[in-house]
């Protein structure tokens, strides 16, 4: 229930406040969101309020329904001077919310550079880790926070450190696709080989299956070094995941076979020999497929829950009447007869 000291809060009365202070109001009273007059204050940012509750003797530790604190709802915001207050006081810094959260990596998360620089001068575990084991570093990385990435990075934090599925800061950042951060890291050293999830795969693996395949996040990690021969758990190397991804996107392929990669055979089964054929097709006339290609595999995966498969059918009597080479009609048609057997549904006949 909203007190008129919330409202108060809510609005920045301070002449008001003291007077209900005087009054005696209580200071603990919740509303409905579990916020009492001190975390209304912080979340607003009233740098004064929250020194005049604070010195009435608010509970500075105060939750929230949502489990956040007064200095978490401060440092999220960027409220710079509620954040010294309550830091001045020693409140607990080291507090996890339920989403297992410090106010350092909430701050982080909402990239609130000024509130993480304040945290780690006020002595907060900068190692600390979320649930899935993620540091600073890879939520600045997931949440594209490049800004705090850097501060984070010159404080010393450990840029190899993996969360629990094995991928790194680095990792985070090429998925996210923030080139900033992955620059950042590449140049503060890390490792763009050895830096390999539990799967095997590597940085530029990752970067490859991404859409069109990241193609400046590979030239970043290219030029770092990056090893194009390098094979995964199950023997892929990353010209392999170029082909059964499905970009065919020629310059990416191309930036690969420029740096010496490789396809790993012994991998490949009859499907993938198919690949290894067309893609031959598509890097001699240099053609970039990829518009064809997105589009057939996005309306196939959203038209062939049609039970009567009327897309399908469609799409195998429009390709011949495309005004293209007709090797690359032969082509979409594998390529949409593989995604209609991906999806489950009867493949039909080419030879039909």
């Amino acid at each position: 229930m909203m007190t008129p000291l919330h409202y108060a809060c809510h609005s920045g009365h301070l002449d008001c406040i003291e007077i209900l202070l005087q009054q005696g109001c209580d200071l603990e009273t919740q509303d409905n969101r579990g916020f009492t007059p001190l975390l209304t204050a912080a979340n607003n940012g009233y740098t004064q309020i929250t020194g005049l509750l604070v010195n009435h003797g608010a509970n500075i530790e105060a939750k929230a329904k949502n489990s956040w604190t007064p200095l978490m709802f401060s440092a999220a915001f960027g409220h710079i001077g509620v954040t010294r207050i309550l830091l001045s006081i020693h409140c607990d810094l080291e507090y996890r919310n339920l989403q297992g959260l410090t106010a350092f990596l909430v701050a982080v998360k909402m990239g609130e550079q000024e509130s993480v620089k304040l945290l780690l001068q006020h002595g907060c575990d900068s190692t600390v880790c979320d649930r899935e084991g993620n540091t600073g570093l890879h939520i600045a990385a997931i949440n594209r926070r490049g800004a705090c990435a850097k501060v984070l990075i010159g404080h010393g934090l450990d840029i190899e450190a993996k969360n629990n599925n094995g991928y790194t800061a680095l990792f985070a950042a090429i998925e996210s696709g923030d080139l900033s951060i992955v620059e950042l890291l590449v140049d503060a050293g890390c490792d763009v080989n050895d830096n390999r999830n539990k799967f095997g795969v590597s940085p530029l693996m990752l970067a490859v299956r991404a859409f069109r395949g990241h193609r400046l996040c590979m030239k970043i990690l290219l030029l770092a070094g990056a090893n194009v021969r390098l094979s995964d758990n199950i023997g892929r190397t990353v010209l392999d995941v170029a082909i059964v991804s499905c970009h065919w996107d020629v310059t990416c392929i191309n930036l690969l076979y420029a740096a010496g990669a490789q396809a790993s055979y012994c991998q490949i089964d009859r499907k993938d020999e198919k690949h290894m054929e067309y893609l031959k097709i598509i890097l001699d006339d240099q053609i970039d497929m990829l518009p064809l290609t997105w589009m057939c595999r996005r309306r196939l995966r959203l038209q062939l829950l049609s039970p009567e498969g009327g897309f399908c059918n469609n799409l195998f009597l429009a390709v011949p009447r495309l005004p293209l080479p007709k090797r690359l009609k032969e082509f979409l048609l594998f390529f949409a007869d593989i995604h209609c057997a991906f999806a489950d549904k009867n493949v039909i006949a080419l030879s039909q």
